[in-house]
């Protein structure tokens, strides 16, 4: 569903974040408030820092702030241009691969290591686009 998306309005937590990167999905932002660690705004803050969303930060988000996150966005499809690219240069596709790759490399994986790498690989290949899954 986030392929066909023009813009994305979501919290911010990691697996959103690796998804909206991946794709290069302009966003809207709002984080969980009580996300461990306040893990959400931080990655809100720095999606927001690059230029690849907006972060909406309020404790209470009313709808009118809402609008005023999106009505730009939507009516500018340079915005929505710049900020892909930015979601793009920001995101790490290839996190899979590199997670199962490095430890392998270093002859340091256990059975457990490599049954929980592949675990993680097939997920996040599972959130690529259809043509960019790759081997």
């Amino acid at each position: 569903m986030l392929a066909l998306a023009d813009v994305v309005i979501s919290r911010s937590g990691a697996g959103t974040i690796a998804a909206l990167t991946a794709l290069g999905k302009p966003s809207v932002l709002i984080p969980l408030a009580t996300s461990a660690g306040n893990e959400q705004e931080h990655n809100a803050f720095h999606l927001q820092q690059v230029g690849a969303a907006v972060a909406l930060m309020k404790e209470a988000v009313t709808p009118e702030d809402l609008r005023a996150a999106v009505g730009p966005i939507l009516a500018s499809p340079e915005q929505r241009r710049r900020m892909a690219q930015e979601a793009r240069a920001v995101g790490r596709p290839d996190a899979a691969e590199r997670l199962t790759r490095r430890p392998a490399e270093r002859g340091r994986l256990t059975k457990t290591h490599t049954k929980l790498l592949c675990a993680v690989r097939s997920v996040l290949l599972a959130r690529r686009p259809r043509g960019d899954r790759g081997g």
